[in-house]
């Protein structure tokens, strides 16, 4: 890009020159020795920018013929002198590369070296805190298991004391409640299949899809008299085949065992109300 800049620059002024000149020999002989004058002070390219335009093949004049005998050994010229630089440059960096080599070379020996004194130093000091540190664990080993032997012995004594004492409270509770269960009237056969169907019936309200609808209702139409306070010896057989069919299902049964707990819990209440209102 600057070449061609050069030579476009230079073309302008020897046009210039050229009409102030008159003749367009006039104009190639100002270019041949603007070219000569490039050559000679050093400007291979920009010489050789001109040499090509004087000596155009166009060009026919003397001056052009000049022209032209120059272009082949200013283009050696030039490949000459970049090989010679492109050498030079190789050379340079070769000794470069040689000298940074050495230098890399003496400072990996230098670390190198620091590395082994130091490793040394930090073998030591380890080997001597290691020393200390298992001193120090011996100590605090025969100090924990000695604390350890008496925490246990403690522990121990503490469980046995407390297992004691909550065997007895559970003893006592257990006492108590049977003392309580044995207060409520037990239910009768009736009452217990009429708590059943009011079980049943709350419990598909919750659980719809729990059962197969169709056959619930069956059941329950065919066992409808009990909750009348009818229950005789088909009522009991059609109910022991509702109870059978409604224990296939797991959150039923508890179901209905939550309920027992409650009514249970109901029960004790008032009786413990009772109990407690005659004291």
């Amino acid at each position: 890009m600057k070449k061609l800049f050069t030579i476009i620059i230079l073309s302008l002024f020897l046009f210039s020159n050229t009409i102030l000149a008159g003749s367009s020999k006039e104009y190639f002989r100002s270019m041949l020795y603007s070219a000569i004058e490039s050559y000679e002070n050093g400007n291979l390219e920009e010489a050789l920018g001109m040499f090509e335009m004087c000596g155009n093949q166009h060009n026919i004049n003397r001056y052009a013929d000049i022209c032209r005998t120059y272009i082949p050994n200013i283009k050696k010229m030039i490949a000459d002198k970049a090989i010679e630089e492109n050498f030079k440059l190789r050379e340079e960096k070769k000794i470069a590369d040689e000298k940074e080599y050495l230098k890399k070379q003496q400072n990996q020996k230098k670390v190198a070296e620091e590395k082994i004194l130091a490793d040394e130093k930090a073998a030591k000091e380890k080997r001597i805190a290691d020393e200390k540190v298992a001193k120090e664990k011996k100590l605090a080993d025969e100090k924990a298991a000695e604390e350890k032997k008496l925490a246990d012995e403690k522990a121990a004594e503490e469980k046995k004391l407390a297992d004691e004492k909550a065997a007895e409270e559970k003893r006592i509770a257990k006492e108590i409640r049977d003392k309580e269960l044995s207060l409520i009237t037990p239910e009768t056969e009736l009452e217990v299949a009429q708590q059943f169907l009011e079980n049943i019936k709350a419990f598909i309200k919750l659980y719809p899809n729990e059962f197969d609808t169709i056959k619930v209702f069956e059941f329950i139409l065919i066992t409808k008299p009990i909750k009348d306070g009818n229950l005789n010896f088909k009522l009991k057989e059609d109910l022991k085949l509702f109870v059978e069919f409604t224990n296939k299902s797991s959150l039923f049964m508890k179901f209905q065992d939550e309920i027992k707990k409650d009514k249970i819990e109901i029960k004790l209440n008032k009786i413990r109300a009772e109990i407690k209102k005659r004291q």
